[in-house]
């Protein structure tokens, strides 16, 4: 089957792309770069070719298109992103490329199509994406599976399921948390090594971790927890510590004895008590 001129557009685009980041193979991430760019363009900034040829060009465009933005995937960052993650010749996923590629011409086998769209091989690349591509895009899976593991089961599928939602959570952020990349990949390493140790203590009643943000206001410390959170599912709750300046406010957040009238357990202690796996 002929690839259309969309997708040989994409496809040199990739090539230019291995060249560019001193690789030796092509690699699914090129072509999607390549798919990424293509994007951002109108038919008739690419090809010469009749009025007609031109409108199915950009029919598969839209599609190219409408596929990102379900995907909530901002083209531009994503490229920028990935570039960087496979710069200097890092290695690329090429078997899955061959994989994609075949899922890709099957599908527009049995649509009967004369030549393989650029859409339908982006749709393929959606379905089976590569860690690095999962990495830079907030992929999310279409239907959302309950939390299977837990921190004092340490199952077969405890790893897998771990990787996966810290991998997703770290996706997620990179996309969200401008400026803060090394952040967010020291955050993310963090996160797995304290699910792991708390996993394999099942005695552990103290907190799984916690991370220090500093900086300067406005750069995105608090927000990162809070798409973290949201990434993870997870319960998340904000105390603002001006509110416990005084010498006897701690009391508000670890609660008071029994000894105390209307003794009741503390802000911090009772969220913390009603919901054991949050932030």
């Amino acid at each position: 089957m002929d690839n259309s001129l969309n997708l040989q557009f994409v496809m040199l685009r990739a090539k230019a792309e291995m060249k560019a980041a001193h690789s030796s193979v092509l690699g699914q991430e090129h072509v999607f770069l390549g798919l990424l760019k293509l994007a951002e363009l109108k038919a008739e900034d690419v090809f010469n070719a009749p009025e007609v040829i031109l409108r199915e060009c950009d029919d598969d465009i839209a599609s190219v298109k409408a596929l990102f933005a379900q995907n909530s995937i901002d083209t531009t960052r994503a490229r920028g992103l990935l570039r960087f993650m496979i710069s200097g010749g890092a290695a690329v996923n090429d078997i899955l490329l061959e994989k994609v590629l075949a899922s890709a011409a099957q599908a527009a086998e049995k649509e009967k199509r004369m030549r393989l769209p650029a859409a339908m091989v982006l749709e393929c690349i959606l379905a089976q994406p590569s860690d690095r591509i999962l990495q830079v895009c907030p992929i999310e899976k279409k239907q959302k599976e309950e939390r299977k593991y837990k921190a004092d089961e340490m199952s077969r599928s405890f790893l897998p399921e771990l990787t996966a939602d810290i991998r997703n959570m770290r996706a997620q952020l990179l996309s969200r948390v401008f400026g803060q990349d090394h952040v967010v990949h020291a955050f993310a390493e963090g996160m797995f090594a304290a699910e792991v140790l708390a996993a394999s203590d099942e005695k552990r009643v103290r907190p799984r971790a916690i991370f220090v943000f500093a900086g300067p206001p406005g750069v995105g410390k608090t927000f990162l927890a809070e798409q973290a959170a949201a990434a993870l599912e997870l319960p998340y709750k904000r105390f603002d510590m001006t509110s416990y300046a005084d010498h006897q406010s701690y009391m508000g957040l670890i609660g008071f004895e029994k000894s105390y009238h209307e003794a009741k357990p503390g802000t911090l202690t009772g969220f913390a008590r009603s919901n054991p796996h949050c932030i």
